[in-house]
C-alpha cells in the first residue's frame, strides 16, 4: 500500500494496487492508507514498504486486514532504527488487528521484514 508497490506493478503480472498520499506517476492512488478504495477481500496480500511512518500506523494495519482476503499475506519492510528497539511491541501491534505473524527477518543491517497471515 506504499511507495514500494509501484515498483512491483511494474515486475508482477497480477494486479497491483499502489497506494500513497502523493501520487508519484499514473499506476499511484492518492489517497489515505487507513481508507483505501478497495472492496473488503479483495486483494491476495498487501505490502508496505517503508510506509509505516504515521502515528496512525495501526489504522493502515486494520484497512489492510480488511482488504486482504482470508489467508492472505502481509509484508512489511521498515527501517531497523525505527524497529529495532521495539519489535515484540510492533509484532504485538500488528497481531491486535488479526494477523498472525509467521516470520520475523532482522538479518539486514538496514531494515526488518515481517510476513504475517490474515487468519
Amino acid at each position: 500500500m506504499g511507495c514500494g508497490e509501484n515498483l512491483l506493478s511494474k515486475e508482477l503480472t497480477n494486479q497491483v494496487h499502489a497506494f500513497d498520499y502523493v501520487a508519484i506517476d499514473k499506476n499511484v492512488t492518492a489517497c489515505d492508507m487507513s481508507s483505501v478504495p478497495l472492496n473488503s477481500q479483495e486483494v491476495d496480500a498487501v505490502v508496505f514498504c517503508l510506509s509505516l511512518m504515521g502515528s496512525n500506523y495501526l489504522d493502515y494495519l486494520k484497512e489492510a486486514f480488511r482488504i486482504i482476503k482470508p489467508y492472505g499475506n502481509l509484508f512489511i519492510c521498515e527501517p531497523k532504527k525505527k524497529i529495532d528497539n521495539r519489535i515484540e511491541e510492533f509484532k504485538k501491534d500488528i497481531e491486535s488487528v488479526g494477523f498472525k505473524i509467521i516470520e520475523v527477518n532482522s538479518h539486514s543491517s538496514k531494515f526488518i521484514y515481517f510476513q504475517g497471515i490474515k487468519l
